[in-house]
């Protein structure tokens, strides 16, 4: 017997946890992808996997790490010297908001 899954809740609760608002023409487009989801889950039950071992991690076994060493880092005047722009001791970058205002 198959639950029945109420994709409207399932959209809301997404869209509650993503704190994002979904207009109609969006809700009808997640609709549709939540079932071709749901579809391809259900195949992946019909699969028979008896026997088949579970896979708790890939790199089974001992995970060596290298020993923590410090080490000298590059001086400030090599760093600059690769930076595209610098000034006052600082790297110079473009302003992430500068494209965010022009939105608004």
């Amino acid at each position: 017997m198959e639950k029945e899954i109420n994709l409207d809740e399932i959209i809301d609760k997404v869209a509650s946890l993503a704190k994002i608002d979904v207009r109609d023409d969006e809700r009808e487009q997640l609709k549709t992808h939540f079932e071709k989801m749901l579809k391809y889950f259900q195949k992946l039950q019909e699969l028979d996997l008896h026997g088949v071992k579970n896979l708790v991690n890939p790199h089974e076994g001992i995970q060596r790490m290298r020993d923590d060493i410090p080490r000298k880092g590059l001086e400030r005047s090599e760093v600059f010297q690769s930076a595209p722009d610098t000034k006052e001791g600082y790297f110079r970058v473009l302003s992430p908001l500068k494209d965010v205002r022009k939105e608004q």
